[in-house]
């Protein structure tokens, strides 16, 4: 997963009146957040994020990563990146990352 939020952007809904802040889909148990719903993957999960990331804060990938119901899992932050710079800051991070997962887990 990358740069992904974990309140499926509330803020921003109900910045835009999309969605109320107060509406019943944001109340946990409802299973609509992301954060809810990777509870139930269980597979090797990877999860890379901007550490200054302006559209998704890294606190939303830290979220993801607590509430994983995956054993084996493992969280990649960019330095210095934003939302659109993980490779200007982080190429070379980012792709041994991905690679060592995939040699980690490519046959579960």
């Amino acid at each position: 997963m990358e740069s992904g939020s974990a309140t499926n952007f509330r803020h921003y809904l109900g910045l835009f009146g999309l969605i109320p802040f107060e509406h019943p889909v944001w109340k946990e148990g409802k299973n609509f957040l992301n954060k809810e719903k990777i509870r139930f993957v269980k597979k090797p999960t990877l999860i890379i994020h901007a550490e200054y990331d302006s559209l998704v804060p890294l606190e939303e990938a830290k979220v993801l990563f607590a509430n994983s119901g995956a054993e084996n899992k493992k969280l990649i932050i960019i330095p210095r990146a934003d939302h659109n710079s993980l490779m200007r800051w982080g190429k070379e991070k980012y792709f041994k990352g991905l690679a060592d997962f995939v040699a980690n887990y490519a046959t579960q």
